[in-house]
């Protein structure tokens, strides 16, 4: 899911991406793979408790409180979907890189298909990527 370019508070400034000015892929990219499936980790579980909050409408409907919670959800999920592209783009070099790779795909995943044979098939192709990377046995 690509992040949503925020417009300009100034107009004729050009859309602003606020996901990427505080989670730079430049940066994500220099991360290990546990740390960037703990991050993910730590952003869905933020994002998922936003969401629950923005729920809780007034008696009007959507209150701007509650809209400006879905507008913070939307840049964070903006960042979880740049982390899975970092970590998508990495090939892992051992087992244990693979293994946390493979957890920001399965997460990511998880958050956003609609079947859960999608989720199996990715969670199967980051296991065997995991094994493949297994050291020989002496």
């Amino acid at each position: 899911m690509p992040n949503a370019p925020v417009a300009a508070a100034v107009s004729g400034l050009p859309e602003f991406d606020i996901a990427e000015s505080i989670f730079p892929k430049h940066r994500l990219a220099t991360m290990s793979m546990c740390d960037l499936a703990q991050l993910s980790q730590l952003l869905s579980s933020i994002q998922g408790a936003i969401t629950a909050s923005s729920m809780i409408n007034g008696p009007g409907g959507l209150t701007p409180a509650c809209a400006m919670l879905q507008d913070l959800s939307g840049v964070i999920i903006g960042a979880i979907s740049d982390i899975t592209a970092v970590a998508r783009a990495h090939q892992p070099t051992n087992q244990h890189e693979a293994n946390w790779r493979g957890w920001v795909l399965v997460s990511n995943a998880a958050l956003f298909c609609d079947d859960l044979s999608e989720i199996a098939v990715m969670a199967a192709g980051a296991a065997a990527a995991a094994c493949s990377l297994k050291p020989p046995r002496h």
